[in-house]
């Protein structure tokens, strides 16, 4: 058998409004816990490791929670660096967090570049919808919402009691891999071949 891989680090940020449970659904995926009382307000943002095995690739993953830090304005670009993928969040009792989906993207795919490739993996979580009876949000926005920016895969999700977060974290792996994959390969090339990476690249199905 073939020695596996180096040990990777990846970089995942969570972006959306104040309150809709970025930090809850990053304690419970990781730590599986999740708080009786609020969050208390956090700066500066803070991230989570977490190691992993992706197709027998020794991962460790970066997941950046800018707790509360969007409270005071606009996510700065140093924070984004070095990012493999987005987790944009809303929370589906909260048509408000739902309606800033689309300024948090913009901020998103202005800042979360490399050699100027602007194709970015992104996912779409509804949050908190264990609590159904409050719902402002439907599916079907959310997923109209995800197919006029990408085809972006969506879940809907439950800090609560953790429903599909596996599945949502997995799939933001996979693809956080396959964009360091790329620019990896991109930078082993001359800049005449890059321009070719370039374009293929902007036709990446996430």
């Amino acid at each position: 058998m073939a020695p596996s891989r180096a040990k990777l680090n990846l970089k995942i940020i969570l972006l959306g409004d104040a309150g809709v449970g970025k930090t809850s659904v990053l304690n419970q995926h990781v730590f599986q816990l999740f708080p009786s009382t609020q969050f208390v307000t956090r700066i500066p943002p803070d991230f989570i490791v977490k190691d992993t095995m992706v197709n027998d690739r020794h991962v460790t993953l970066q997941f950046w929670d800018p707790a509360g830090l969007e409270r005071f304005g606009p996510i700065h670009k140093p924070w984004y660096r070095n990012t493999h993928c987005c987790v944009l969040m809303y929370d589906v009792n909260n048509e408000k967090s739902f309606r800033s989906l689309e300024n948090w993207l913009k901020g998103c795919c202005d800042e979360c570049f490399n050699l100027d490739i602007n194709n970015f993996p992104v996912i779409l979580l509804g949050n908190k919808i264990d609590d159904g009876e409050k719902r402002q949000v439907t599916p079907e926005q959310a997923l109209q919402f995800c197919a006029e920016n990408g085809n972006m895969p969506y879940f809907e999700t439950s800090a609560k009691d953790a429903t599909n977060l596996q599945e949502a974290f997995e799939t933001a792996t996979r693809f956080a891999l396959r964009y360091k994959d790329m620019l990896d390969k991109l930078a082993k090339h001359d800049k005449s071949l890059v321009s070719v990476e370039k374009s293929n690249a902007k036709k990446m199905c996430w």
